[in-house]
């Protein structure tokens, strides 16, 4: 309520607490009609204004609660987005490891297959030519034993022969265990580069990251 209402009450007031009694009853007064008229008539004037004036702080009222609600709805959004960031963050980190230790249990597994084979065929090859050395050691002291002393030499050509097939053998199984141990510096690399390339996709997303967080400050 603004002053000048609360002038015209006042006065209002006052020309009541001055008028006289009347003689029916004490809380009966005698007015003059014409100034309760203009008393009124000065209120009813007032009272659009205080309507107006009320409005206006209304209105002000609205439109700092719209502001208000405008900026909670930004600020949740931006935690909503935050959050979203963080969980995907946190799966693509999830994923990542999850690949990278799938890679590493196939190529340990395989590693170990070939290992296995590798082994299984160097056991396998070692006991041919220990039986192929064998049987030509066998042969050769049974016709040792036949032959007269003219057949040594025969003898000594026989166990160069036993010499010439382990040597082989050995050669061979050489040449499979190389190629198992380069074989496996093969599946080291590729893990190496599985690797390098999960760190430079992590480090180039968290670079995005911190580039969109600065952005939205």
């Amino acid at each position: 309520m603004n002053n000048e209402i609360t002038e015209i009450l006042d006065k209002f007031e006052e020309y009541i607490d001055n008028c006289p009694p009347s003689f029916m009853s004490k809380n009966v007064v005698k007015a003059d009609t014409q100034v309760l008229f203009q008393f009124t008539t000065e209120i009813k004037t007032n009272i659009p204004k205080e309507i107006a004036a009320a409005e206006i702080i209304l209105d002000d009222k609205e439109g700092i609660l719209g502001e208000a609600n405008r900026e909670a709805t930004v600020i949740v959004e931006k935690a909503k987005e935050r959050a979203k960031a963080l969980v995907e963050e946190h799966e693509i980190s999830r994923i990542a490891n999850e690949k990278a230790n799938q890679m590493l249990g196939a190529a340990n597994v395989e590693a170990e297959d070939r290992k296995q084979k590798a082994r299984m065929e160097s056991e396998e090859i070692l006991r041919l030519a220990r039986e192929q050395a064998d049987a030509i050691l066998a042969n050769a002291n049974k016709t040792a034993k036949e032959l007269t002393d003219g057949g040594y030499e025969y003898v000594n050509e026989i166990l160069n022969q036993a010499q010439l097939v382990l040597s082989d053998t050995l050669e061979q199984s050489n040449a499979r265990y190389f190629k198992f141990q380069k074989y496996l510096k093969n599946q080291a690399d590729v893990i190496a580069r599985n690797k390098e390339e999960l760190i430079d996709k992590k480090s180039k997303y968290n670079k995005q990251k911190k580039e969109k967080q600065r952005d939205d400050r």
